[in-house]
C-alpha cells in the first residue's frame, strides 16, 4: 500500500468518525431521557390507571410471565395461592395494590431516532409481563422493561404502543426478588386439633398415630397411648419450618433432589368438615350437602442435603400424597425436629385419667385383702371390704395423686413379664365405661 492510499483511508476514517460522533451527540441517550423526565415531569407523576380501570380488591387472578415460564396466582377465600405451574400457598400479595398506584413521570412512543429503542430498554421482548384478571372479565396487562434511575423503570400497558416511565415497585418485586419470592415462607400445616391421623416415615421405620375419641394412640406395629403434646410438637415442627429458597422443577427432576426416596415423610390427615345444618329444617332437593371442607392428606417430604456440609435440605410440600413441583430448602436444625422416635411420642403417664374424675381405686396384692377407696361428697371412704379403722383423708388423697401423676422413666419393647403382678390397680372414672387397669411387676 503506497503513501497516497494510506492518507486517503485516514481522511475517510476521520470523516466517518466525525459523523458518528455528531449523530450520537445529537441523539439523547437512555440516561438523558431518564434525567429529562425527572426534571420536567411532576414530582409525583400521573396515575397509570384510573380508579375505575383498576380496583385492587377486584383482581381474581394474576398471570406472570418471566424467564420463559408462566406463573398463575389465584385468590381463593381471600387468600392467594400459586395455582400453576404447581400449587402452593402465596404470601398476602400486594401486587394489585402496587399496580393500581403506579404513576408515570414521562411517556413516549418509540420509533423516533432520538429516543431509546424498545430493545435498548428491554421491552422487545419485555423482561416480564403481568396480567391482572378482574371480576368483570376485563384484564389489565403490564409489560416491564429494564429499571432506570431514581427508583423508576420502563413499562408498556395493554396494547398501548407508548412507553411509560413508572415507579419501579413491580420491577423490584418481580425482576429483582423473583416470582418465587411471592410464595409463603411458612407452611400451612394443621394443628393437633385439626387432624385425626399422622404418619411419620423415616429410614428407621414408620410411626402411625391415630386419634380416637380425643385420645391419641399408636397404630401399626406400635402399641399404647401417644402424648398429644408431643404430637402437636411434631406438627408444630412442620409449621415452624423456615423456607429459604424456592425452585420450580420438572417432574422428572424431583429425584435429583432426593424427593422420590426422601429421608423423612410426614403425612397429616385432615378429616372432612361437615356443612352446617339447614336453618329451616328442610332437606335439600339435591340430597346430602357436600362437606364444608373435604378431607385431605397434607404431605411434607425432606429430601437430600443441598451440599456436602449437610446444613440444609431440599424439601417438598403438597396438599395430597402426590409430589409437588415446588422444591424448597430448609435448614438442618428444623429438619431434625422431625426425627422423632416412638418413645419420644409416647404418653409417659401411667393413666390419662384426671384426678377429679376418679370414682374408685382398687389395689390388689398377692396374700393381702384388696384396698378399695370410693369417692364421696366429703372426700374418700373405704369400700368393701372395709378395714376396722378410719381412713386418713390426706393419705388417701396423696395416694390418688401419686397414681395419676406417675410417669414412665423408660420403655421395654415387646415386654412379656411372667408371674403374678406385685400389684394390680384398677381405676374407675366418671364418663368411662371401662376402668383403667395398671399391673405392676418387679423390675429385673
Amino acid at each position: 500500500m503506497n503513501v497516497k492510499t494510506t492518507i486517503t483511508l485516514l481522511i475517510l476514517l476521520l470523516i466517518v468518525g466525525g459523523l458518528f460522533f455528531f449523530v450520537e451527540r445529537k441523539a439523547p441517550t437512555t440516561r438523558e431521557v431518564e434525567r429529562q423526565a425527572a426534571q420536567t415531569a411532576d414530582a409525583q407523576g400521573e396515575p397509570l390507571f384510573s380508579d375505575a380501570a383498576f380496583a385492587p380488591d377486584r383482581v381474581l387472578r394474576i398471570e406472570i410471565t418471566h424467564g420463559g415460564r408462566t406463573y398463575e396466582f389465584t385468590r381463593e377465600n381471600d387468600q392467594w395461592q400459586l395455582t400453576a405451574p404447581a400449587r402452593f400457598a402465596a404470601q398476602s400479595l400486594t401486587l394489585p395494590t402496587e399496580a393500581a398506584t403506579l404513576r408515570y413521570t414521562a411517556r413516549f412512543e418509540p420509533g423516533d431516532a432520538e429516543l431509546p429503542s424498545l430493545d435498548r430498554i428491554q421491552l422487545d421482548p419485555p423482561q416480564a409481563t403481568v396480567a391482572f384478571h378482574m371480576e368483570d372479565g376485563k384484564t389489565q396487562t403490564l409489560h416491564l422493561g429494564r429499571r432506570g434511575a431514581g427508583g423508576r423503570g420502563y413499562a408498556m400497558v395493554n396494547e398501548d404502543r407508548r412507553v411509560y416511565y413508572i415507579n419501579d415497585a413491580l420491577h423490584t418485586a418481580l425482576l429483582e426478588r423473583g416470582v418465587t419470592s411471592l410464595l409463603a415462607n411458612r407452611l400451612e400445616a394443621p394443628s393437633v386439633g385439626q387432624v385425626d391421623r399422622v404418619t411419620l416415615r423415616r429410614e428407621s421405620g414408620e410411626i402411625d398415630l391415630v386419634k380416637q375419641e380425643g385420645q391419641w394412640n399408636f397404630g401399626g406395629a406400635s402399641r399404647g397411648r401417644a402424648d398429644q403434646e408431643a404430637v402437636d410438637q411434631l406438627l408444630g415442627a412442620a409449621r415452624a419450618l423456615w423456607i429459604s429458597r424456592y425452585d420450580l422443577v420438572g417432574e422428572d427432576e424431583l429425584s435429583l433432589y432426593g424427593l422420590t426416596s426422601p429421608r423423612a415423610v410426614l403425612n397429616m390427615h385432615v378429616p372432612a368438615i361437615a356443612a352446617p345444618a339447614s336453618t329451616d329444617g328442610q332437606a335439600s332437593d339435591e340430597g346430602a350437602q357436600p362437606p364444608a371442607a373435604p378431607e385431605r392428606t397434607l404431605t411434607l417430604r425432606i429430601g437430600a442435603p443441598v451440599d456436602a456440609r449437610g446444613d440444609s435440605f431440599f424439601a417438598n410440600w403438597s396438599l395430597d400424597e402426590e409430589l409437588s413441583r415446588v422444591v424448597f430448602r430448609v435448614n438442618d436444625y428444623d429438619a431434625k425436629k422431625l426425627e422423632k422416635t416412638v418413645d419420644e411420642l409416647r404418653d409417659a403417664r401411667v393413666t390419662p385419667l384426671l384426678e377429679e374424675s376418679i370414682k374408685q381405686v382398687r389395689i390388689e396384692r398377692p396374700g393381702a385383702p384388696p384396698l378399695v377407696l370410693e369417692r364421696t361428697s366429703e372426700g374418700f371412704a373405704f369400700g368393701d371390704p372395709a378395714p376396722p379403722y378410719a381412713l386418713d383423708q390426706d393419705a388417701a388423697g396423696q395416694l390418688v395423686t401419686r397414681i395419676v401423676q406417675a410417669r414412665a422413666e423408660r420403655y421395654v419393647p415387646d415386654a412379656a413379664p411372667e408371674g403374678v403382678p406385685a400389684a394390680t390397680i384398677t381405676l374407675t372414672a366418671l364418663g368411662k365405661a371401662e376402668p383403667d387397669t395398671l399391673r405392676l411387676f418387679a423390675a429385673d
